[in-house]
């Protein structure tokens, strides 16, 4: 007799873990598989293994392709690079369970429904790489369990809403190359588990909220390819946990020496921003010594700097000032170095045979690798 229970209990047990998701899922579900089914002609999916929309809501289970399935509802969605052509249905929010939605690397194009909001039990979110657009929807700071959140390779506009401040559970944000425009948001700063902050090619202005000081968790922050203007904030040389400062291609200057206290920062990414030696020599010291000197520390290519030209007593004035001081100055006429021309000021005769293109050059032993250059001034 015992024998003969062991035997039904272990079929029982056996059948329970080869058909986990025995119970049905809703038919408020089913409507938004089918939904999401026609709006992203699944029929042209690259697999879409087992969906069978003409059998009933009790046929759904985790074999079909990018569903799991797991006490009579859909908690994962997983159809990346699935050739999805359409649009996100509005039928989405009736997916209450759900936990992880992946859509990314296909070519669905609208907007995104406020509705995306509804899904409270969200964990990650990966739309990236479609063609989405219109604004981010401000409902999506109702997300509170999110965790990982990728928008990249979209078409958003209308900037970064407030709302994302309240994505309490956040680890990893990632919003890049998108035509967002705006500024970057304090609230950010209230997401005090986020560990990656990618905000890349977004077309940001404004000044770097000093609020980004209060993410102590933070290991990798990637602002690069943006319009951000001003100095890079005092509180960020305070996140001991930061490991990578990606804030190249923008328009940022000011004093870096906070930085410098970073222990565990494996690379410093400034060039193509506006520093000067000024700003540089204050962490000479440093830049010489770096663990990071050649491969983490990149500041060797600045912005072009503003020269002016004048006249006094019928001789054309050329004239840089960049602060510092260990600079060095050398001045070149149609990319040849003029001899003897060493100094901020440079006399030049007004008369035909002085035509050509001037460019100053200047160096500062306190950061080697950098070499500022003027625009270049015509004279006719």
């Amino acid at each position: 007799m015992r024998t003969k229970l062991k035997s039904i209990l272990f079929i029982l047990i056996l059948g329970f873990l080869l058909y986990p998701s025995f119970s049905q899922i809703s038919e408020a579900e089913y409507k938004a598989l089918y939904s999401l089914f026609k709006a992203t002609s699944g029929r042209n999916w690259h697999n879409n293994a087992n969906w069978d929309l003409t059998k009933p809501a009790s046929a759904v289970n985790s074999n079909w392709y990018g569903l799991t399935v797991k006490d009579g509802h859909v908690i994962k969605i997983k159809l990346s690079k699935n050739n999805l052509i359409g649009f996100i249905p509005k039928e989405i929010e009736n997916f209450k369970y759900l936990q992880a939605l992946d859509l990314s690397n296909n070519e669905l194009y609208g907007g995104l429904h406020k509705v995306i909001g509804n899904l409270k039990k969200l964990q990650i979110l990966q739309l990236d790489s479609n063609q989405l657009s219109g604004s981010i929807p401000p409902e999506i700071g109702n997300l509170k369990s999110l965790e990982i959140l990728n928008l990249s390779y979209n078409g958003f506009t209308c900037g970064i809403p407030s709302e994302i401040g309240n994505l309490s559970e956040l680890e990893w944000l990632w919003l890049c190359n998108i035509p967002l425009g705006g500024t970057i948001p304090k609230e950010i700063g209230k997401l005090k588990n986020l560990k990656v902050l990618y905000l890349i090619d977004c077309n940001l202005t404004g000044r770097i909220p000093k609020e980004i000081g209060n993410l102590q968790n933070l290991e990798r922050i990637w602002l690069c390819s943006n319009k951000l203007t001003g100095i890079i904030p005092r509180e960020i040389g305070l996140i001991s946990n930061l490991k990578e400062i990606e804030f190249s291609r923008n328009e940022l200057s000011g004093n870096i020496s906070h930085l410098t206290k970073l222990q565990n920062l494996v690379f410093l990414y400034i060039y193509e921003n506006r520093f000067t030696f000024e700003d540089l020599e204050k962490s000479a010291p440093y830049i010489k010594t770096s663990k990071w000197d050649y491969n983490g520390f990149d500041y060797s290519k600045q912005k072009k700097i503003k020269s002016s030209k004048t006249y006094k007593d019928g001789k054309i004035v050329l004239d840089v000032v960049i602060p510092g001081k260990k600079n060095t100055y050398q001045w070149y006429k149609n990319e040849k170095l003029i001899e003897g021309e060493t100094k901020t000021k440079y006399f030049i005769n007004n008369s035909g045979n002085n035509a050509g293109s001037y460019v100053c050059k200047i160096k500062n032993s306190a950061a080697p690798k950098l070499v500022l250059e003027t625009y270049e001034i015509r004279i006719k």
